[in-house]
């Protein structure tokens, strides 16, 4: 399941914070990605996914009462940066995830995903993606990869 993602305001503030500290000798930056987070929220008419706004400081689960968030870390083997201008970071939900697992609360009890956000290690969302429709059942493994070009 492929996502469509954009790198935050807060994003590009930190890259203005850090600047040349963080340049190693590819000349890339260098930012901890440590947890990613799926939730129900970033559809306004489901099944459609909402357009993935920069602006964005959380997800919509996490700013609307009645909507579900689920947060996870990040193996730095589902981090991907080609080089060349595309960051892909996979978000696994594996076949058993409690608090997930039928907890839906927007769509019933299997939760109805729609939007993801990439966290630094200070908590501040550094990509926010919109998908279609993800409904993650108990025993299914779900696959976010989220592909970013800058």
């Amino acid at each position: 399941m492929a996502a469509t993602g954009v790198f935050t305001d807060g994003y590009r503030a930190k890259l203005a914070q850090v600047a040349s500290d963080f340049l190693n000798d590819a000349g890339k930056i260098q930012l901890d990605l440590v947890t990613f987070r799926v939730g129900e929220g970033g559809s306004a008419v489901p099944p459609a996914p909402d357009v993935p706004s920069p602006t964005r400081t959380d997800l919509e689960a996490d700013t609307n009462a009645g909507y579900l968030s689920f947060s996870k870390s990040i193996g730095a083997a589902n981090i991907s940066d080609d080089g060349a201008g595309t960051l892909t970071v996979n978000c696994i939900l594996s076949a058993t995830e409690p608090g997930l697992d039928g907890n839906g609360l927007r769509s019933g009890t299997n939760p109805h995903l729609y939007e993801a956000g990439i966290f630094d290690e200070a908590g501040a969302m550094m990509v926010y993606a919109t998908f279609d429709e993800q409904v993650k059942n108990a025993g299914s493994q779900i696959t976010i990869s989220i592909v970013v070009t800058y």
